[in-house]
Formats: structure tokens, sequence, C-alpha cells
């Protein structure tokens, strides 16, 4: 009798040793799980150098001694890199790119365009080396990007990502036209020089 209320008392004193108390920590979002033989950290803690602004992981101690854990901080590469020059020169627009009887301009303040896949590499070498077509290649990049609008003159198309400072205009009108405008976030439509009949 005596043999089973020692037995019990051990199991008892055991799981009181081992039932955790969770605390949340002021370092953006931590909860740490602390009991008398070990502790478990759920890592969720402000980091600026990643690219959601957290660190993520765990940690596990056992008698004060940490016996494992790991923490992960996510990068994200930029996909879209728009490259500016100093001086602008005198044409609004530079052709590029010709390829698939399209015609691929960057806006006359653009040096390059580099597009991460990865690795990184210009917007040239991606186009020339990854894709049958132009389209295809482009399509990409408008995927990140927002629709800003459609015009009417057979279904040109606006793209504008603030995020990356980039405009992407692919011409399709009526007449035929399929050229490409690449400029920065600030760059619009404009009817004199875009988009026109050869």
């Amino acid at each position: 009798m005596k043999n089973k209320k020692l037995i019990i008392a051990i199991i008892i004193v055991l799981i009181i040793m081992l039932i955790p108390f969770p605390t949340r920590l002021k370092d953006g979002g931590s909860v740490e799980y602390k009991a008398l033989l070990y502790k478990y950290t759920k890592i969720h803690r402000l980091n600026e150098k990643s690219s959601t602004g957290y660190e993520d992981g765990w940690e596990l101690q056992i008698l004060g001694n940490r016996v494992g854990g790991e923490t992960n901080i996510t990068i994200e590469a930029t996909p879209i890199v728009i490259v500016k020059l100093k001086n602008q020169d005198g044409n609004k627009y530079n052709t590029y790119l010709e390829k698939n009887d399209r015609t691929i301009y960057l806006a006359s303040n653009i040096e390059e365009v580099y597009y991460y896949i990865p690795p990184k590499d210009t917007l040239k070498n991606y186009l020339s080396s990854y894709w049958q077509t132009t389209d295809d290649g482009i399509k990409h990049l408008t995927d990140l990007m927002n629709n800003t609008g459609t015009l009417k003159d057979g279904g040109t198309k606006i793209y504008k990502s603030s995020k990356y400072d980039a405009t992407i205009i692919t011409c399709h009108t009526i007449a035929g036209n399929r050229d490409i405008y690449i400029g920065d976030y600030s760059m619009q439509f404009d009817n004199d020089s875009m988009c026109k009949s050869n």
C-alpha cells in the first residue's frame, strides 16, 4: 500500500514537473512554454533583415541546457529590378530588344531591367534564352504587377507596380502593333509615341 502511494506521489511530482506554463514574450510574438524540467520556445520575433519582418523557429532547453532548435529568416529577392540612368538622353524611348516580330523599348531614363528567376539576369538574356516567344516571357513579369488599364485600341494593356518601381505597356492594337514599353512607375501611356502603326 505504501509502495502504491509512493509511486502515485512520484507520478504526480513528475507530471507537475512536465506541465508547461505558457508566457508571451515581448519580442514580436514568441511564446515560451516553461516547466520545471524543460523550456520550449516557439519563436516569432521581429527581425528587420527578414522580408516578412519576422524571424521564426523553435528552441528546446532541458534542465537549462539547449538541446535543439533553429530559426529561419525569410529573404525574398525582388524579381523585377529597374536600374535608372543618372542622365536621361534626348529620346523618349530606346530600342532594347527585337524578337518574334515584337520590339521592346525602354524609357530613356532606364539603363537596364533585371529579372530574378533565379539567378539574376538581364531581361534581354531572360527573354532570349528561356522563352520561345516574347509574350510568354513578358507574361511572367506582368503577372507580378497590377493591370491598371486596358485601352480601346484593340487591347493594349498597362501594368504597374509601385513595389518594383515598374510600368510595362503591352501594345495590342487593331492595326497590329505588338510593341512593349518598359519604364519606371511614373511612366504613363503616351498617345503620340506608343503603339503606333508602322
